[in-house]
């Protein structure tokens, strides 16, 4: 979800990395070699694609509600849920 609409059209990927990204939640690299989660669809007529490292995609499923792309940490306090407890990669952030 983007902005609480879903998607026009989307599709999703786990490729290996074959060069440095950025995740879309905690903001750390995914570095080559890592699996990630790219998401590529069309928002309110735009072209986006969110990349996210395996450990944002985790605490995301473990959320009730789908939090949209790069509102994982605002969930997350929302919900009552320490970055702590669940050993949570946002703490990497730059």
């Amino acid at each position: 979800m983007y902005d609480d609409e879903p998607p026009e059209c989307f599709t999703v990927a786990t490729p290996r990395a074959r060069k440095v990204h950025i995740c879309c939640e905690c903001g750390r690299k995914i570095e080559p070699g890592e699996t990630y989660e790219r998401v590529s669809g069309i928002w309110d007529g735009r072209p986006e694609r969110f990349k996210t490292c395996t450990g944002c995609v985790e605490l995301r499923k473990r959320l009730d509600d789908h939090p949209p792309f790069g509102c994982l940490r605002e969930c997350m306090q929302e919900e009552g849920i320490a970055e702590d407890d669940l050993k949570c990669p946002l703490k990497q952030s730059p």
